[in-house]
C-alpha cells in the first residue's frame, strides 16, 4: 500500500470554547439540502455541567444564527449525533438530572430558519439507568433512535443495546432492546435505515474492566416494524489479551453496502488500530481493513461519496502525527477495500475527529481537542470544525498508487512473500521492525515476487517499510505467527 500523507490546510475553521475553562467537545455535524451546516456542540458554559449550544453556517462560514440554542441548566445535556436532511433539525444524545449513570435519551426539534427549540422529549428504559441516543435517521416521515438502553438491570455498565421509533412530534411509536445479563451492549455511532430494515453497529458481550473490554464489535439488523432483531455478527480479532476490545464507532451507506470503522487490538499487540469493513445487507462480510501505525488508532466517523470512503479519527503513532501526542486523521479507501491515502490535522493538543460530512466536493469535520483523548478519561477543552475539500478536488489522484505493495500470507507464520508492482523502480530494500520499534529484517528485494524467511521471528504485529530505488517509502504492517 502507498501511504501519501498530506496535512490538512482548512478553507476554514470554527473553534469553540468555555468560558469556565471548562470542557468544550464537539461530535455530530450535519448538511442540508441548501449546503448549511449545523453543528451543536457540548460547553460547560458556568460551572453547572455542560450544555447544548448550536451553530448555523452557510458553506463559505459565515454564521446564520450563532448560539441562539441553548439548552441547559443545572444538570448535563450533550449532544453526540443531528439530522439536517428534512424541514427541521433534530439533535440528539443524552440528558443527565445527577450524575453520569442516571441519564436518559435526549431528542430536540429545532427551528432551522433561527434556532428556536420546537420541543424535546426525554426517552428512559428503566432503572434510572443510563440511556443516549448516538443515531439519528428520518425516514417516510419517521423517526429512528439507536444507542444505549438500560433495559434489563440496574448497575454502572450494565447496558443494553436500546431502539426507538417516534413520529416527527416525538411521540413514540415502539421501543425495543438487545442485550443480555451482566455485560455490556450498545449501538454507537450513525446507523443506516432502508425500505425494510434499520443497521446499527457497536459492542457485544463487553465483559471486563467496568463491562466495556473483551467485546465483540457487533452489526445488526433490525425490523423497522418493532425493531426486533433480524439477523447479528460478530466480528473483530478476538483474544483474552487483558484491555482487548473489538468496538464498532459509525456506519455510513453507499445505498447497497454498509461501511463501518471503529477501533480493533490485533492478535498480539498492545495498542488499537482503526478498522474498516465492508458488508453487504444480508450480513456478509466483503472485506476488512486494519489501518495505524506503531501507535493507537481509533475512528468514529465515515461517509462514503463517489466510491471514495472517508474514515475520521485519530491516531497516537508518531510516524504519522505531526504535532501534538494525537492528532486528527482521514484515512481514505476506495470501495474495494484499496488504501489511498491519510491526510493529519491537530495542534500541541490532542486532536480527535468524531463525525464527517461529505457534500460534493467538499467535506466537513467535526471534533475535539484537548487531552488524552483517546481514553475514555480524557478532557476536551475545544470543539472544532472544519472545511476541507475531497481528495479529488485537491488534485491528490495523481499523487497515489494503489496495490504496489502486497505482502502475503497476513497473518504469515514461516514465509513472507512481497509482490511489487511492474511500475515500481527497483532493487527495493525491506525492513521490518517490531512494536518496539527494534529492527529485526533488513534485506534488498530484486524481483517482482520475494520470498522471504520469517521463521525465526516471535509472533506478533510487525510494520514493514519498502523503499524503491529513487527513495519512495511503502509501509504496512503484517501479523507473523
Amino acid at each position: 500500500m502507498a501511504h501519501a500523507q498530506v496535512l490538512i490546510d482548512p478553507i476554514w475553521e470554527k473553534i469553540e470554547s468555555s468560558a469556565v475553562d471548562g470542557i468544550a467537545e464537539g461530535w455530530g455535524v450535519d448538511v442540508d439540502s441548501d449546503g448549511n451546516i449545523y453543528w451543536p456542540i457540548n460547553v460547560n458554559t458556568n460551572n453547572q455541567g455542560l450544555d447544548i449550544l448550536c451553530y448555523k453556517f452557510n458553506s463559505n462560514g459565515t454564521p446564520l444564527w450563532s448560539n441562539p440554542l441553548f439548552f441547559g441548566g443545572q444538570s448535563t445535556q450533550q449532544a453526540y449525533v443531528c439530522n439536517a436532511k428534512s424541514e427541521f433539525l433534530y439533535i440528539g444524545g443524552r440528558f443527565c438530572a445527577v450524575h453520569g449513570f442516571d441519564c436518559d435519551m435526549q431528542l430536540l426539534k429545532v427551528d432551522k430558519s433561527d434556532g428556536t427549540i420546537l420541543w424535546e422529549v426525554e426517552f428512559d428504559f428503566g432503572f434510572n439507568g443510563y440511556d443516549e441516543i448516538d443515531g439519528l435517521e428520518i425516514f417516510d416521515n419517521e423517526i429512528y433512535l439507536g444507542g444505549w438502553a438500560q433495559a434489563l438491570e440496574s448497575g454502572p455498565y450494565r447496558i443494553d443495546i436500546g431502539l426507538l421509533k417516534t413520529d416527527l412530534d416525538g411521540i413514540e411509536i415502539w421501543r425495543n432492546h438487545h442485550g443480555e445479563l451482566d455485560t455490556a451492549e450498545h449501538l454507537d455511532g450513525h446507523f443506516v435505515v432502508d425500505d425494510s430494515f434499520i443497521f446499527g453497529c457497536g459492542l457485544w458481550n463487553g465483559d471486563n474492566t467496568s463491562n466495556l473490554y473483551n467485546g465483540y464489535a457487533y452489526l445488526g439488523k433490525f425490523s423497522k416494524m418493532d425493531g426486533s432483531l433480524v439477523n447479528a455478527v460478530l466480528f473483530g480479532s478476538q483474544s483474552n489479551a487483558f484491555l482487548d476490545i473489538e468496538n464498532a464507532l459509525g456506519m455510513t451507506t453507499d445505498g447497497t453496502y454498509l461501511y463501518i470503522t471503529g477501533y480493533t487490538i490485533l492478535p498480539g499487540a498492545d495498542n488499537w488500530q482503526m478498522f474498516i469493513v465492508k458488508y453487504d445487507k444480508d450480513l456478509n462480510q466483503i472485506w476488512y481493513r486494519d489501518w495505524g501505525g506503531s501507535g493507537s488508532e481509533t475512528a468514529r466517523g465515515i461517509s462514503v461519496e463517489d466510491g471514495i470512503v472517508y474514515i475520521a479519527g485519530l491516531s497516537q503513532s508518531p510516524e504519522i502525527t505531526t504535532q501534538g501526542q494525537a492528532d486528527a486523521v482521514l484515512v481514505e479507501y476506495d470501495t474495494d477495500g484499496n488504501f489511498l491515502s491519510y491526510r493529519v490535522w491537530g495542534d500541541a493538543q490532542d486532536n480527535s475527529f468524531r463525525d464527517i460530512v461529505v457534500d460534493g466536493d467538499v467535506i466537513y469535520l467535526s471534533g475535539s481537542s484537548g487531552e488524552d483523548l483517546l481514553t475514555f478519561g480524557g478532557s476536551s477543552e475545544e470543539a472544532f470544525l472544519i472545511k476541507t475539500l475531497t481528495r479529488s478536488a485537491l488534485g491528490l489522484e495523481d499523487s497515489i498508487q494503489e496495490n504496489t505493495i502486497v505482502v502475503l500470507p497476513n497473518p504469515a507464520s514461516n514465509v513472507l512473500i512481497v509482490h511489487i508492482a511492474d511500475h515500481i523502480q527497483g532493487p527495493c530494500k525491506m525492513s521490518l521492525w517490531n512494536v518496539l520499534g527494534d529492527q529485526v529484517l533488513n534485506t534488498t528485494l530484486y524481483d517482482s515476487n520475494s520470498t522471504i524467511n520469517v521463521d525465526q521471528l516471535t509472533s506478533g504485529l510487525y510494520l514493514y517499510t519498502v523503499e524503491n530505488a529513487l527513495g519512495k517509502i511503502y509501509n504496512g504492517k503484517v501479523i507473523i505467527r
